[in-house]
């Protein structure tokens, strides 16, 4: 099987991982995730959450047809921004979109909160889950022998296939330490019950197959030296290009 188009590809979620050089001022939480929250979206959040025992503090609420979610924790210094998906969807799988347009939109919104309002930070991380739905669970693994020529996968006989790779790459950024690429590749079936609830109540059950990929990218744990706002944007759109270099091309051979 050739490679899918990129557009096949649906989003699952999204997440921007920023760990922060300077410690988190704790009685602060709530009104700098509300300001940051409301530079992106353009309203108010519509729940918050605070948690003491985990140093949590995360505002929640729609951001266009996407739920978004911001999580600052003043134990770990991180902040995480997530985008996902409003509702489970009745007659498929639950996405924000497609891989050509999703990942644009959050780019360009948290692009700009790195560049005008993120402190200066030790780590940053790009988490992406993507699906791909296909008709059975046999073209799932052709298409994933297709995406990893490394393995030689048998798409009549396998079955609870999973893979699982740190694969460190050259950043053009920070050239002292690699990136971890870390990709997850499997194929998966999902069994989804419809109960209908009228005067004669019955339940059916739907089938769905798919490839799931998920990556995560980020810089080494170990690098202790602060990076500023345009360093951390430049770091964001390098996770972007690899990552669309795994989605359009497979895992490098």
């Amino acid at each position: 099987m050739p490679i899918p188009e990129i557009a096949s590809w649906k989003v699952e979620s999204l997440r921007l991982t920023v760990f922060l050089a300077d410690p988190v001022e704790p009685n602060g939480l709530d009104s700098t995730a509300q300001s940051w929250w409301k530079s992106i979206t353009g309203q108010e959040s519509e729940t918050t959450t605070s948690k003491r025992q985990t140093g949590e503090h995360i505002v929640e609420g729609g951001f266009g047809d996407w739920r978004f979610n911001l999580s600052i924790n003043s134990l770990s210094n991180r902040v995480d921004w997530v985008a996902y998906p409003t509702a489970p969807e009745l007659h498929g799988i639950s996405t924000i979109g497609s891989y050509v347009a999703s990942p644009a939109i959050f780019y360009k919104a948290l692009n700009n909160w790195l560049l005008t309002l993120s402190p200066p930070a030790l780590r940053i991380a790009y988490g992406v889950v993507l699906l791909n739905e296909v008709p059975e669970r046999k073209t799932g693994y052709e298409m994933l022998a297709s995406y990893l020529p490394i393995i030689k996968i048998n798409a009549d006989t396998w079955s609870d296939f999973f893979f699982q790779v740190n694969n460190k790459v050259k950043s053009a950024v920070l050239v002292a330490s690699p990136l971890n690429v870390v990709s997850k590749w499997a194929a998966i079936k999902t069994v989804r019950i419809q109960v209908n609830t009228s005067e004669a109540p019955s339940a059916a059950s739907v089938e769905l197959n798919a490839c799931r990929l998920e990556l995560d990218l980020s810089t080494a744990v170990e690098n202790k030296t602060s990076m500023e706002p345009a360093n951390l944007s430049t770091l964001f759109n390098e996770f972007r290009a690899i990552a669309d270099q795994y989605v359009s091309k497979g895992y490098p051979a």
